[in-house]
């Protein structure tokens, strides 16, 4: 059972960076008035892959004072479990 757990918490480890790596460079539209954002059908950041598709989100929706950004660097201390 320990082998699994270890497994399992590899998989986790490797899932989480593969994500981080992913996301670097990607865009998301965030209303810094509120701290709102654009979100997708389950409630969670939707990544533009392209600044044009981003901004044209924007025009879609007519949203009156929203900003695109880029994501470029996740910094994120060690935690107690290891994650990084």
């Amino acid at each position: 059972m320990n082998g699994r757990v270890s497994l399992r918490l590899q998989l986790t480890r490797k899932y989480t960076q593969l994500k981080r790596k992913l996301m670097k460079g990607q865009f998301v539209i965030i209303d810094l008035r509120n701290m709102d954002f654009m979100k997708d059908k389950n409630g969670k950041i939707k990544y533009y892959n392209t600044f044009e598709d981003a901004c044209s989100t924007c025009g879609m929706y007519e949203f009156e004072d929203v900003w695109v950004m880029q994501l470029m660097y996740n910094h994120k201390e060690a935690d107690i479990w290891g994650d990084r």
